[in-house]
């Protein structure tokens, strides 16, 4: 997998609006954290690749690691529940997926009755997980299962909608240079700006599944802009500039004042609200984050550090990556990578800890409960390999899971105006 590229002036662009003094006793407090040794990081994630290497059961056909239940109502493969996301976790931890696990992804079925086309439970993502592993022919013709699914304009957002398999299609495209790929990516975002609701100058999409307005990064605005300025590097289309500009408009007016801050329901009318990554402040300023260098963005930016402040937990009912801890320690991630933030660094350590006393040690190494700490996950989503994905990250770097998917701005300006 390759890094975003963010240039220089870009990121004192961010720091400028990311390390803004954060006020109060408790940033001082927090200033103060001591940050976890790495040897013990390495060490558990070392385990937590070593519980998952002794638990993959390639008899079965339902699923090959211990997942969340809700794999069994969707299927074996898929990037957030399935095997895919946790292969994704091993290849960035060891550098391989063992070869009997990957022949059991690879040679897995899957058809357009079977599975969706989207990036967190369908095709989009297998192909995308197969892309990553090497396996180039048979993630085109996954992807081109999704690229006629009949399905694929019923949803907007990143993890179930057109967002998220056209965000595939940009990948594709990049790589292989194919113009198929691009119209694909293009059919997804003319859908969206067809679709979207234009309130002044922000854009909301109201989901078809549940017909409800979204906010955030998983179903909301936040994710759909993530696609949509990629969209426009690759074919200089002002309009979905816009449109992704006008996305992020439309989630930041959805945040809800809180005791500590501003933090986003689920959706429009939803009283909860949540600090986390697919659902939450954090997804919102994820994206935030990545594109507040860009021209028209500025305004937006200026909320970063107000967002930074909202985000930020050290106990959560989930150490998940979706909606627990993990994401949360994602962000504040990005902040100190991204932006130089010594705040964020010392509080991304604060989460790390939080995170490390939910692992449940087993003989053949450690383990995380899933959804509702009910039982032992190794999925993307609620498990183990979405928590390995963030402390893989906070050793030793690189791009973010279902954030940068190796897609780089710059290649697709370059492409557009080749």
């Amino acid at each position: 997998m390759t890094t975003q590229s963010i240039s220089p002036d870009q990121a004192m662009s961010i720091s400028r609006l990311a390390t803004q003094p954060a006020p109060g006793p408790r940033a001082r407090a927090i200033a103060e954290a001591v940050l976890v040794n790495a040897q013990v990081i390495k060490e558990h994630i070392d385990k937590l690749c070593s519980f998952i290497l002794a638990n993959a059961d390639h008899t079965r056909d339902d699923r090959l690691w211990p997942a969340d239940q809700q794999i069994f109502g969707l299927n074996p493969l898929s990037l957030a529940h399935g095997a895919c996301g946790t292969a994704l976790f091993l290849h960035a931890a060891m550098g391989q997926v063992p070869r009997e696990s990957l022949d059991w992804i690879v040679n897995s079925p899957v058809s357009i009755d079977a599975y969706p086309p989207g990036l967190s439970t369908g095709l989009a993502g297998i192909a995308y997980t197969l892309w990553e592993l090497g396996q180039h022919e048979r993630a085109e013709e996954v992807m081109s299962l999704c690229r006629r699914s009949p399905l694929r304009l019923s949803d907007p957002g990143l993890m179930w909608g057109a967002a998220g398999w056209g965000i595939v299609a940009l990948r594709l495209y990049q790589d292989t240079g194919k113009d198929a790929y691009l119209d694909a990516a293009c059919e997804a975002g003319e859908y969206l700006v067809s679709t979207g609701i234009r309130e002044d100058d922000a854009m909301v999409w109201r989901t078809p599944s549940d017909s409800q307005i979204h906010f955030g990064y998983g179903h909301g605005g936040a994710g759909i802009a993530s696609f949509l300025v990629l969209l426009g590097d690759a074919t200089g289309d002002d309009v979905f500039h816009a449109t992704a500009q006008q996305a992020m408009a439309g989630d930041l007016r959805g945040g809800l004042p809180q005791r500590i801050g501003i933090h986003w329901p689920r959706y429009r009318g939803d009283q909860a609200t949540f600090p986390y990554f697919i659902h939450g402040t954090s997804g919102v300023g994820t994206v935030l984050i990545r594109n507040s260098w860009r021209t028209g963005w500025e305004a937006h930016g200026e909320r970063l550090a107000a967002l930074a402040e909202d985000s930020f937990c050290v106990w959560s009912i989930l150490p998940s990556l979706f909606d627990g801890l993990s994401g949360v320690g994602e962000f504040m991630l990005d902040l100190h990578r991204l932006a130089g933030d010594p705040l964020a660094e010392a509080r991304v350590h604060r989460i790390a800890k939080s995170v490390l006393m939910y692992g449940v040690e087993r003989p053949g190494g450690i383990a995380y409960p899933g959804r509702w700490l009910e039982r032992l996950a190794t999925d993307a989503s609620t498990g183990s390999a979405g928590i390995g994905f963030f402390l893989l990250r906070l050793h030793a770097g690189g791009p973010r899971f279902l954030v940068d998917f190796g897609v780089s701005p710059e290649k697709l300006q370059a492409m557009s105006h080749g």
